[in-house]
């Protein structure tokens, strides 16, 4: 998504533009995250929180360090 962002084509709150972008640019499974989250999306957008359990990627997150 930081591509995406970076790449000034669209505004990132163009949810739909963003995931065909995403796909174009070379990362499948983040645009198949984006067509599956899009609360998650929109929150990351809006609020910069972190979705919670699998990554973009489709990793489980690393646990957190323990001095966080």
């Amino acid at each position: 998504m930081e591509t995406v962002r970076l790449s000034g084509r669209t505004n990132m709150l163009d949810h739909p533009e963003v995931t065909r972008l995403t796909a174009k640019m070379g990362y499948p499974e983040v645009a198949g995250w984006l067509a599956d989250h899009r609360r998650e999306y929109a929150a990351f957008v809006l609020e910069g929180t972190k979705p919670l359990g699998k990554n973009f990627g489709g990793k489980e997150d690393p646990a957190p360090c323990a001095d966080k």
